[in-house]
């Protein structure tokens, strides 16, 4: 399940006063409607009491009260047990709606954020919490279509290490480079420390438009943002790359093996049909980095979305293996010559 946090953030990191919104930007309530219709969405006692019932979302309300109920609602006494619930009424995607303690403890299981910024400096007291650019990373931004200058659309994605990788989701907007330009407000400590900033460890700061083919790092951007998930960007601890690897989602319509180009999305059309993902891995990596890289991503799609098949390389003699530990059992090829895995099935283990 996509767990995704949804705000509207000020240049200095201001959510809110506690008590009101600060704003009211039509065009952001519009595509909040949208984005988040169908799903299940999380918020706190006082948020909710200052919105009341969204129509056509499931609502789950954090609130410490046991004996709290509202018509129309769930009530869950952490925001663990909410995602608990969530995923067990099977939600593809989870939206996070603060307040700002709830967005706080929340942060560490979002796979994803999706923030209006907005270029003003309100004071307020509620805040969204500091964005570490060694954890999080911009892949995309975009005004509103009337163009008002007030604020900006933009996706975020989470900053994998493993080993002495990282593996970073593509981005190439110079200014989504350099958050402490394109965001301020995300910035209002954590960028704008300098041991942040300046640190070769930080890939908000380098460039993919060098490392990878146009064309693939356009479609790979696509992927994260219909997905939720796709190919990464893999550098060493000195920023360098070696490629791109990882997984992205076969066009379900087309069969295993075959991909469709994803595209740009701005928000309003995430749910991502069929669970098969394909796997590759650059070679330029050796073979611990490989079966690392290949458990990450297999565990990523796993945790995303279904992921009841994967495609592989015939070539790729690292991960049939990790395929088989994660439960997956070797199928017929395609006709695109990719070996076609299946997620065992309980009848088949037995």
């Amino acid at each position: 399940m996509r767990v995704v946090a949804i705000a509207a953030v000020a240049d200095n990191g201001v959510i809110g006063t506690g008590d009101d919104m600060l704003w009211h930007l039509r065009e952001d309530f519009q595509r909040f409607k949208r984005v988040t219709m169908g799903h299940a969405y999380i918020e706190g006692r006082r948020t909710f009491d200052q919105l009341g019932v969204l129509p056509g979302r499931r609502i789950i309300v954090v609130t410490r009260d046991a004996a709290w109920r509202a018509a129309g609602v769930a009530a869950a006494p952490s925001v663990d047990a909410a995602l608990a619930l969530a995923r067990s009424s099977g939600e593809t995607i989870c939206y996070i709606g603060g307040g700002a303690q709830i967005y706080a403890a929340s942060l560490g299981r979002c796979t994803e954020l999706d923030l209006t910024l907005v270029h003003l400096r309100p004071e307020g007291a509620a805040r969204f919490p500091e964005l570490d650019p060694r954890r999080w990373r911009m892949v995309h931004r975009e005004p509103p279509p009337s163009g008002d200058e007030r604020f900006e659309f933009s996706r975020w994605f989470p900053i994998t290490q493993v080993g002495g990788l990282r593996l970073a989701p593509p981005s190439t907007d110079s200014s989504v480079r350099d958050p402490s330009v394109a965001c301020p407000g995300l910035g209002h400590a954590g960028f704008a420390d300098p041991r942040l900033s300046d640190s070769r460890l930080s890939d908000s700061r380098l460039s993919d438009e060098g490392a990878l083919d146009p064309q693939d790092l356009q479609s790979f951007i696509g992927s994260w943002l219909r997905d939720g998930l796709g190919p990464w960007v893999i550098r060493d601890g000195e920023g360098v790359p070696l490629g791109a690897g990882g997984v992205r989602r076969c066009r379900p319509e087309a069969g295993p093996g075959h991909l469709g180009d994803p595209g740009h999305d701005n928000g309003e059309d995430r749910d991502a049909s069929g669970g098969c993902w394909q796997l590759d891995l650059p070679a330029g990596l050796g073979e611990t980095e490989r079966q690392q890289v290949a458990q990450v991503a297999v565990a990523a799609a796993t945790m995303i979305g279904d992921a009841s098949a994967l495609t592989l390389d015939p070539a790729d003699e690292t991960s049939p293996d990790v395929a088989r530990r994660a439960g997956f059992e070797a199928r017929q090829a395609t006709d695109g010559g990719r070996r076609y895995w299946r997620r065992a099935a309980p009848d088949d283990a037995a």
